[in-house]
């Protein structure tokens, strides 16, 4: 699967340079890597698996000692961007003193793309995911990575939290749209499965426990916009920009 979203950012983001923060892989699959990935890059090795929050914390951190001004991609390796990913609007709508975070619209398999209708719209939601891909600027940033280093079971539902208690407004962006193989084997799913993960901001968001949920296994539900506390809902208001 890393190897199409390789691809597909040669293809379709070349205007990006490629932060790519790779888990649990060894030095000659990082050189292979290397070879197939045409803008810039940097690949940052690391010899065990740290979870989807640690790892993109991470990326944060270089991209930030690098740069003073930028826009983030936030990504997973089971997406394929397309020719109907677009950024410009989303961009524009970064601007705007009050937007914390865009969600890109997405489809989980190729043949869904041809029936995605395309609608350049925005749709205010507090929690978003990384859907097509997740864009923040540096304002963002500075935020997130005053996060502490843990083991969360997710990390775009705590970075959106963070930008909505921070006082700003989330969105998700219909004119535009990526493949994302979601709930897939491994991933996310190995992670959590693997039972070393934290719920996240308890104090913020609602955490609500599957249904399917098997004896002794952390495995809850990804919370939505309805799962934010009050707490939360009063920091928003407090902090609004």
């Amino acid at each position: 699967m890393l190897l199409k979203l390789i691809e597909s950012i040669n293809l379709y983001l070349k205007d990006f340079k490629l932060i790519l923060v790779a888990q649990g892989y060894n030095e000659e699959v990082s050189n292979y890597l290397s070879t197939q990935i045409k803008v810039d890059y940097k690949i940052i090795m690391l010899p065990k698996l740290v979870g989807m929050h640690n790892s993109k914390m991470i990326g944060l951190e270089y991209i930030d000692k690098e740069c003073k001004d930028y826009l983030v991609c936030s990504s997973d390796d089971d997406m394929v961007f397309t020719n109907k990913t677009t950024f410009t609007k989303s961009i524009n709508k970064l601007q705007e003193s009050n937007t914390g975070m865009v969600s890109l619209g997405w489809v989980r398999h190729i043949n869904a793309l041809s029936k995605y209708k395309v609608v350049d719209e925005f749709v205010k939601q507090n929690i978003i995911y990384t859907g097509g891909g997740l864009l923040f600027t540096n304002k963002l940033t500075q935020i997130l990575l005053q996060e502490p280093r843990k083991e969360y079971i997710c990390d775009n539902t705590l970075w959106s939290i963070l930008s909505y208690t921070n006082g700003y407004n989330n969105y998700r962006y219909r004119g535009s749209c990526t493949i994302h193989n979601i709930c897939s084997v491994g991933g996310r799913r190995s992670w959590i499965d693997g039972g070393k993960t934290e719920l996240g901001r308890t104090d913020l968001v609602e955490f609500k426990k599957s249904k399917l949920s098997k004896p002794n296994k952390l495995d809850y539900l990804i919370p939505d916009s309805s799962c934010i506390t009050e707490l939360g809902h009063q920091l928003h208001k407090q902090n609004k920009k």
